[in-house]
């Protein structure tokens, strides 16, 4: 009798086990008198249920899963709703007083009409949800996300913990929330320097025309669609800012930082860019940013081998990694260009390192023999140089004229660049048989009086350390005349950025004719010439001075000295 109990017990078990399993597998819930018939559905998948007008007072839903659900009218009295999934569901006049909602999705929810007074939101997920008319008296906001996307209009706030800045703004003398009261006060508020935190908040599809937000932290804020043509952000923190679809026509971002913005779709004709800080952000390719690219670039060569040359090289290279990619060819070519400013500093390791950076680009996209890899094979040859790594040099000089060769051909100005290479190698190797023979080669495919005038001053030198002054001589004052007609017109850059007009004097060309003029003072200077000697050094000396090459300056002023000292 006793074991035939037991064996019923156990079907019975089962059956109810199964009913309640497969109820649940199906979201249709067992409501007794409207409520639950359990009190812990901990990580229990509720998605797209229907509890509408439900009792779930106290009851347990940590980690349980209620997207798209419909929980309108519903109590959740001190209900534990911690790590649950709310995203797009309906909790519209739901009471959720006291419920615990740490780290709960809320994403797209619509709470109108709620009662969330006391509710804990720490670490809640609020982004595009519909908080209109809710109560969140005493309610905790701590740590929050995406209270720049959500919807607080009408919300009451009374003594809530956590709220920003800029919702504080918007309340009025009944702790409510409207961004009417926001907007006037920020409009009327930054004229006068009032309010200088609005990070996070939401300005979305604002007219904002022509406000004053210098220097105010916009971090994370929502000004996507915004109207912000004329605004003043100069100096604003707008990193991560949601920019997508703004009218920034006409705005002064002067020095704003704009790291990891979206700017997807900005209007940005005639902003004042210059300075601003992008890097990490996200932004589309049209004229704007292509214009914008070409000023960076421009700047860089205005400011020569300034820091303010590399700074602008590198803010290039952020726009072009945004625009393009990380890998792209344009990428590349500034980094090229940054690595030649980098040697000509004499920071020789950021060279390196950035040359086979874009070498590393190039031979990804474009493979082992693409073009423009002989000219950055060329150009880290010549680092190795500065560096005495002669035996590295020579393998990439060699690589660089098979790669010119096979794409350019043999008559070609590059192959004579890379002959010229090949030239300084034997030079430094003081096998200047073959040094002269390379030279010459190249001095026959150039066309143009400036490449000529390199070959001609490299056929000067090296005849030079030969001792063989005469020739030597002939080869410098034919590279000087040529010079004279390359280099003796002052050269006018116009950088045209639609903010700044400068002008400036080609100063690498000129330097290159300087260095023959030293180098011929030299010559005199060896053979005791000294009268001849001295007035190129004074030539020599200004020009150093300018580019406050100071180990050059004191090398020729020692020599001058010197030369003062015999002719007395």
């Amino acid at each position: 009798m006793y074991s035939k109990r037991i064996v019923v017990y156990f079907i019975y078990s089962i059956i109810i086990s199964f009913f309640c399993t497969s109820c649940f597998s199906q979201k249709n819930l067992i409501k007794i008198n409207k409520k639950l018939h359990l009190t812990n559905y901990k990580g229990y998948d509720l998605s797209n249920s229907n509890l509408e007008n439900i009792d779930l007072t106290k009851i347990n839903f940590q980690k349980a899963n209620f997207k798209s659900a419909n929980l309108e009218g519903s109590i959740l009295t001190n209900a534990n709703l911690e790590e649950a999934n709310l995203s797009n569901t309906n909790l519209k006049d739901a009471i959720l007083t006291n419920a615990n909602l740490t780290k709960t999705n809320l994403t797209e929810a619509n709470l109108t009409n709620a009662n969330l007074e006391g509710v804990t939101l720490t670490n809640a997920k609020l982004k595009d949800s519909i908080l209109l008319n809710t109560n969140l008296t005493n309610a905790d906001l701590n740590y929050a996300y995406g209270l720049n996307k959500a919807n607080f209009e009408g919300a009451i706030l009374a003594n809530a913990k956590g709220i920003p800045e800029w919702i504080k703004i918007g309340l009025n003398e009944n702790n409510i929330y409207f961004q009417k009261n926001f907007i006037e006060a920020i409009k009327s508020g930054f004229k006068q320097h009032i309010f200088k935190n609005l990070e996070g908040a939401n300005l979305e599809g604002i007219n904002l025309e022509g406000i004053f937000l210098k220097g105010a932290n916009l971090k994370n804020a929502n000004f996507s669609e915004a109207d912000l043509s004329g605004a003043c952000l100069e100096n604003a923190n707008l990193e991560g800012a949601i920019l997508e679809g703004a009218n920034l026509n006409k705005a002064n971002l002067n020095k704003a930082n704009l790291s990891r913005a979206n700017l997807r779709n900005a209007k940005l004709k005639e902003a004042n860019l210059y300075e601003v800080n992008l890097k990490g952000a996200s932004m589309t390719i049209d004229d704007v940013t292509e214009d914008l690219l070409k000023v960076k670039i421009r700047y860089a060569l205005f400011y020569g081998r300034s820091d303010k040359s590399e700074t602008e090289y590198k803010k290039a290279i952020d726009l072009q990694e945004i625009l393009f990619g990380t890998d792209h060819e344009k990428v590349a070519n500034t980094l090229n260009d940054l690595a030649i400013i980098y040697r000509k500093r004499g920071k020789l390791e950021e060279a390196e390192s950035t040359y086979k950076r874009a070498l590393g680009i190039y031979e990804k996209n474009y493979g082992d023999d693409y073009v423009h890899i002989g000219t950055v094979l060329n150009n880290l040859s010549r680092v190795y140089f500065d560096q005495g790594k002669y035996e590295d040099a020579l393998p990439l000089i060699m690589r660089d004229l098979k790669i010119t060769e096979k794409k350019l051909g043999k008559n070609h100005r590059n192959y004579a660049i890379s002959l010229m290479t090949l030239g300084d190698f034997f030079t430094e190797q003081k096998n200047y048989e073959k040094a002269e023979h390379f030279y010459k080669r190249a001095l026959e495919i150039y066309k143009h009086d400036d490449d000529k005038y390199s070959s001609l001053h490299a056929l000067a030198y090296l005849y030079h350390k030969q001792k063989k002054y005469e020739v030597a001589l002939d080869f410098y004052n034919s590279a000087l005349k040529v010079g004279e007609k390359v280099f003796g017109k002052k050269t006018k850059f116009q950088a045209s950025t639609g903010l700044y007009e400068v002008v400036y004097a080609d100063a690498y060309n000129n330097g290159q004719f300087v260095i023959t003029l030293y180098r011929l003072a030299d010559l005199y200077y060896d053979q005791r010439q000294y009268k001849k000697a001295y007035p190129l050094y004074v030539k020599s000396l200004k020009y150093y001075k300018y580019c406050e090459s100071h180990s050059k300056t004191k090398e020729i002023e020692k020599k001058m000295k010197f030369i003062k000292k015999q002719l007395k």
